[in-house]
Parts: C-alpha cells; structure tokens; sequence
C-alpha cells in the first residue's frame, strides 16, 4: 500500500459515516454552489474537473465539503484551480472535516478560502 493509498484509508477510517454515504467522484451544482461527495483523489479528480470546466452557469464561488469521503492533494488542487479561476475572490468552504483543514494547512492554502462551520481554518 503506498503512501497515497495510506491516506485515502486513514480519512475513510477516520470518518465512517463520511465512507459509507460517499458515490465516488460526485458533484452536483445548485446555484453557485459545488456539492462535492466521495473521493476526491487521483483518481476522481481529472473527470470532475471536466464536468466542472463544461459548466456554462454562473460563477461557482462555494464548495460544500459535507460528503467528501477521501481527500488527498490531488483534491487540494482541484480546490486551488477553481479559486484561482475566481480571481480575488475567496470562496467559501462547507463542511470541511478536519483531515481535509489539515491538509489545505500542510498545502499553505488555507487562507485563499472563507471558512464557514467546523473547523476553523488551522
């Protein structure tokens, strides 16, 4: 098991409410909200970005977090694209658990997003 695989299965362990409602790689756009669920990893990221990039609405400035069930930096920079591509404004984050707050500290990405709920941004 290497390193990637050993984190997808501590924040499923760590969460298993999170793990067992989780549909890998989903997203659902309400307004200017992005509701992300299952794994948000390698191996999901590359098609949600596809289906994020095809989105002809209006601008998508908040990612609700609640159902992510895996998170690694393959998620980290999915986050970072789209608050990039937001120019100067900071979008907010819902629902964010405190493995994925600990890894957007690790990143130094923190303060690019609004935090709102539990955790507060470390």
């Amino acid at each position: 098991m290497g390193c990637r695989d050993c984190w997808i299965d501590c924040v499923r362990r760590s969460n298993p409410t999170r793990a067992a409602m989780s549909d890998p790689g989903g997203l659902h756009i309400e307004g200017d909200q992005v509701v992300l669920s299952g794994d948000l990893t390698f191996a999901t990221v590359p098609a949600l970005e596809t289906r994020l990039n095809g989105h002809n609405g209006g601008t998508l400035n908040t990612f609700d977090l609640t159902r992510v069930a895996a998170f690694d930096s393959a998620g980290l920079a999915l986050l970072v694209v789209l608050a990039a591509r937001l120019e100067g404004v900071r979008p907010r984050l819902i629902g964010v658990s405190a493995e994925v707050a600990s890894l957007l500290a690790m990143g130094g990405v923190s303060d690019l997003f609004h935090w709102e709920g539990k955790p507060s941004p470390p």
